[in-house]
């Protein structure tokens, strides 16, 4: 049911220009003048529109970390609550068993970015001692 907004917003963009039978498909990636692809293009295509936000400040620095990738997208999935935590599961009717949903470190509350990140109990302790 989620994606089904993705449907929607393709459809509509792809409706905006006239498909013809008669030519042959080809790949064109609009963010390098070449039209190939670069990792650096998708980068910045990404946060073109968030250039001057601190979401953006945040990104350009975890990017240029020597860590593990899964590290340096965390920043990005969190930004766009993408994590898949008991209440974006639950948005996505994706069905773990209720129990599930809950914080698996206090085990007392619906999972969710704001309580991981900074309002269960138990992540608390771990984020005191780091910067405490």
């Amino acid at each position: 049911m989620w994606e089904l907004e993705l449907v929607n917003k393709l459809t509509s963009y792809v409706n905006g220009y006239n498909l013809s039978q008669f030519m042959e498909d080809s790949w064109l990636w609009r963010g390098e003048t070449n039209g190939c692809f670069s990792v650096k293009s998708a980068y910045c295509g990404m946060f073109e529109q968030h250039k001057d936000s601190f979401e953006c400040e945040i990104l350009a620095v975890t990017w240029k970390l020597k860590v593990q990738s899964k590290i340096r997208f965390l920043p990005g999935m969190v930004f766009r609550n993408k994590i898949p935590a008991g209440d974006n599961l639950i948005h996505r009717n994706i069905d773990i068993g209720i129990a599930n949903y809950n914080c698996k470190f206090c085990l007392n509350a619906l999972e969710t970015m704001e309580h991981l990140l900074f309002r269960c109990p138990i992540i608390t302790i771990v984020w005191n001692s780091c910067y405490g």
